[in-house]
């Protein structure tokens, strides 16, 4: 695997633990307490974006063009069990490893219907570190909004993020 795209997967990985540690170790009423925000605004609808940006990029990756599939003709995961939900991110993170795995680093992206980082072509360490930049987005409101609302952090995400008082 080319050595860059590797560090970028690793970053991916410490990013989707932690999500993945929100969904395992958070209660079904804290996942589904409502956050100050005003579209996903739950833990689990969050996740729920994750999953469905996560599918659109990694399409992209195969498609070679960006596009964002409508919410409607998603399936939600928003309503699974929790472990249908890992079930679905793990099979997601296997894909997206395989795809690095055979990169050659120098593909190109086509984000030209997107505005979203400036739209345009992007290759693919760019088309991934979007990526992670929403996952990584994601994760601090998840925190912000579990210090607004008065849900307790896990003690692993405590942890693992060095999170102090």
């Amino acid at each position: 695997m080319v050595i860059s795209l590797k560090a970028l997967l690793n970053d991916w990985k410490y990013g989707r633990s932690i999500i993945l540690a929100f969904l395992e170790e958070l209660s079904e009423e804290d996942l589904t307490k409502e956050l100050p925000r005003k579209k996903q605004n739950t833990i689990r609808l969050q996740i729920e974006e994750l999953v469905w940006i996560q599918r659109d990029f990694l399409d992209a990756l195969s498609t070679k063009k960006l596009t964002f599939t409508e919410e409607k003709n998603l399936v939600s995961v928003n309503s699974l069990p929790k472990h249908e939900i890992k079930g679905i991110m793990g099979d997601l993170d296997a894909k997206l490893e395989n795809i690095l795995r055979t990169s050659t680093g120098n593909e190109i992206i086509d984000h030209s219907g997107s505005t979203w980082h400036g739209g345009g072509m992007k290759n693919i360490h760019e088309h991934i570190s979007i990526l992670l930049g929403h996952e990584q987005m994601h994760i601090g409101q998840i925190i912000g909004f579990c210090h607004a609302v008065g849900i307790d952090i896990p003690q692993s995400i405590v942890t693992k993020m060095m999170l102090g008082d």
